[in-house]
């Protein structure tokens, strides 16, 4: 019994450490996309110009875009996996 208790403690501790976990690949990815961003939206005008700063707000949006596009793909494999199909 004890031994039982001591393994499912061990368990829950390692899940909540594996929570603390953060992915450097995946901060980096958006800091390499921002500098992209930016280069890209140089051409247009200044940063702090108001062409600039549309720029930005038009590639911001069609990356929320195409997150929210890939959140719905993934949700509706997940479902189709779900389901047995």
């Amino acid at each position: 019994m004890r031994v039982m208790f001591r393994l499912t403690a061990v368990m829950f501790a390692t899940l909540a450490l594996a929570g603390c976990l953060t992915r450097e690949p995946q901060s980096t990815v958006s800091q390499a996309q921002g500098a992209d961003d930016e280069a890209a939206c140089r051409r247009l005008g200044e940063p702090g110009s108001k062409a600039f700063a549309e720029c930005l707000k038009s590639r911001d949006g069609r990356a929320g875009t195409e997150a929210a596009r890939m959140d719905n793909a993934h949700r509706r494999n997940s479902e189709q996996m779900l389901v047995g199909r």
